[in-house]
């Protein structure tokens, strides 16, 4: 009988103890790790773990390599974001446990050809960065190791996941480990389309079982859920009852912990290790931490704390949108009985490769509110032009990059048609927010400081100050979901806004192209100033 990854970890493997660095090492053991076990045992052939940082996700990788190797005699590859990171841990973390894991230095080589380690059964443990496309492709194994899937190339994910697929049914297995970034993005993305394991507690003071929650409540109500006492240090409040967990009392109850699926229809077994199973760090640490980042004026702190120290995803609050909070404002838009859309109608395009993404947007009578009439991808330059002339447009702002050629081409054939187009180009260095040249020598053109344009379609989406008609297709608002607004600190130590995206945001650019060519029909100007300054906490 085969011993199961937990089981060969337990009997072979031999760890440093935690903050040593010459002393013996000790035989591998999961005392305080029980959440561990599981994730090592499982037979699914894809898992997702998303975790706190130092939470033992990468030495569950290493039994895990370990076992296939030298148990099945199958070949690993454990990826990293870099190729350094990858040859640094083969010549150092991995060759360490090796060598100082009498039982198993005896099965494996210690020959590393950059990467690449035989063991004596002929099984091969590879370890390569994602920017080795040759690497992956020459490389066919039973088992993928992906480490910090938050910061890998998806491409090259994929690439690898394709070796994969062509071992046996049953002897292939993804373990994808990471700590999180943005919501919705990379490991929470993965974790989320998976059966969102927790790990669940006994209740000391009910007998019931409840998670361990660092905020309870959502929105405007969500408050923490880890408290302190002066006299009994910090606890978390119980789900199946009005009691705390007392900090002296959780060792006993992680310990008794068990895994709970909470979307148990999910593709895949998917875990959250939160830094609050944790027996190294202290919840009254942990709520320490917490203070030191509330007091930073840098959100990109906060953000480290929630990423590194809980595991959780992090966005600054009042710029990140849901596919569900835009359709909230949909509807109460569809609802309100107002006055007819104004006759000032305008468009934006985000030109593409594989065709123009195109939005037609009116500004309602009352001058306050944008609505989205119409959205549609098409290759048909003339089915755009056929559109706008439907639709009364009065201008459009097209995408000028990267494809300006096509831009072009475009630009020319609506001013043959009569419809007033300028050709849009992105800065974040331009000072004031946006500059109109209607004597550019290749064609009417605008300049826009981006982060302050996108501020403001954001913003009013969030609003609802620009809301989109009942009717249309749900990818536009999918596309405007995927905008992420970020911050990050400079080399001046000065702090910087920008915009990214977690997935394809064409309608979002193409709908910020529209609110900018209502300008040129003299409607959208006055506004847009204050548009800027909004978030979107408010409510519908």
């Amino acid at each position: 009988m085969r011993w199961t990854p937990s089981v060969y970890a337990e009997r072979l493997r031999c760890i440093q103890p935690t903050g040593s660095t010459g002393g013996p090492w000790k035989p591998w053991d999961f005392n305080e790790y029980e959440y561990l076990r599981e994730i090592h045992d499982t037979l699914a052939e894809r898992g997702v773990v998303m975790s706190s940082a130092q939470s033992g996700k990468t030495e569950t990788l290493v039994n895990r390599e370990l076992h296939v190797q030298h148990v099945h005699g199958l070949n690993t590859m454990h990826l990293f974001p870099a190729a350094k990171e990858a040859t640094d841990f083969s010549a150092g973390r991995f060759q360490l446990t090796v060598m100082n894991s009498p039982r198993i230095a005896g099965l494996h080589g210690l020959v590393d050809n950059k990467g690449h380690r035989v063991a004596v059964n002929g099984s091969n443990a590879y370890f390569r960065g994602m920017q080795s496309r040759t690497g992956v492709k020459s490389s066919p194994v039973n088992l993928l190791a992906v480490d910090e899937y938050d910061s890998g190339d998806p491409e090259i994910i994929e690439m690898a996941r394709d070796r994969l697929m062509g071992q046996q049914e049953g002897l292939r297995w993804e373990l994808d480990v990471s700590t999180p970034g943005m919501p919705g993005r990379g490991i929470d993305h993965a974790y989320l389309r998976g059966d969102q394991r927790r790990w669940t507690v006994p209740c000391p003071r009910c007998g019931g079982w409840t998670v361990l929650d660092w905020v309870v409540g959502v929105g405007q109500s969500e408050t923490l859920n880890v408290q302190r006492d002066a006299a009994r240090g910090a606890s978390i409040g119980s789900r199946c009852c009005a009691g705390r967990i007392w900090q002296s009392e959780r060792r006993a109850v992680l310990a008794a912990g068990r895994w709970v699926a909470t979307n148990p229809h999910g593709l895949y077994p998917s875990w959250h290790i939160s830094g609050l199973l944790s027996t190294r760090m202290s919840w009254d640490a942990v709520l320490e931490a917490h203070d030191r980042a509330q007091a930073d004026p840098d959100p990109l702190v906060m953000k480290a704390f929630h990423n590194g120290k809980l595991g959780l995803p992090f966005a600054e609050k009042g710029y990140s949108l849901s596919v569900e909070l835009l359709k909230l404002h949909q509807r109460a838009a569809a609802e309100r009985r107002g006055p007819r859309l104004a006759p000032q109608i305008a468009a934006g395009v985000d030109a593409g490769v594989r065709g123009h993404y195109l939005t037609v947007l009116a500004l309602h009578d009352d001058l306050k509110r944008e609505v989205v009439l119409h959205a549609e991808h098409s290759a048909d330059t003339t089915q755009i032009a056929v559109r706008l002339a439907e639709y009364q447009v009065g201008a459009v702002v097209i995408d000028a990059q990267p494809n300006t050629e096509s831009s072009r081409k475009l630009q020319r054939e609506l001013w043959d048609r009569g419809v007033s187009a300028w050709l849009c180009y992105y800065s974040e260095n331009m000072k004031g927010r946006v500059k109109w040249d209607n004597e550019a020598p290749d064609g009417p053109q605008v300049i826009a400081q981006r982060t302050e344009l996108l501020n403001a379609v954001v913003g009013g989406l969030g609003t609802g100050t620009i809301v989109y008609a009942q009717d249309l297709d749900v990818q536009a608002l999918e596309h405007c979901a995927a905008l992420q607004r970020q911050t990050e600190t400079t080399a001046d130590g000065n702090l910087r806004t920008f915009w990214s995206s977690n997935g394809p945001d064409h309608y979002g650019h193409s709908l910020a192209y529209a609110h900018l060519a209502l300008e040129q029909v003299g409607v959208a100007g006055d506004n847009a100033e204050d548009w800027s300054t909004h978030g979107i906490e408010s409510e519908p």
